[in-house]
């Protein structure tokens, strides 16, 4: 199967896995049980209905903003390094 513009796959991967990490980060204890349930999953649910159980939603800017944080953190980072 040829899928042009592969790339968007990682960059939304990328940004789901840093959208997460922002939920751990907020909930620590209730991170791990949510992310269990959602590995054993599997690719049995939509990626809408698999992150539902945190409270993130794909098709919602907030999402896309929460996955962000983190990057924008390590900018923050850099620039007061130089």
């Amino acid at each position: 199967m040829h899928a042009p513009f592969y790339v968007y796959a990682y960059a939304f991967g990328n940004l789901l896995v840093e959208a997460l990490m922002e939920a751990r980060r907020k909930d620590p204890q209730g991170f791990a049980p949510l992310y269990e349930e959602l590995l054993a999953a599997g690719g049995s649910r939509t990626y809408v209905e698999a992150l539902k159980p945190f409270g993130l939603d794909p098709r919602q800017k907030s999402f896309w903003d929460s996955g962000c944080a983190g990057l924008e953190r390590l900018v923050d980072e850099f620039e007061a390094l130089v």
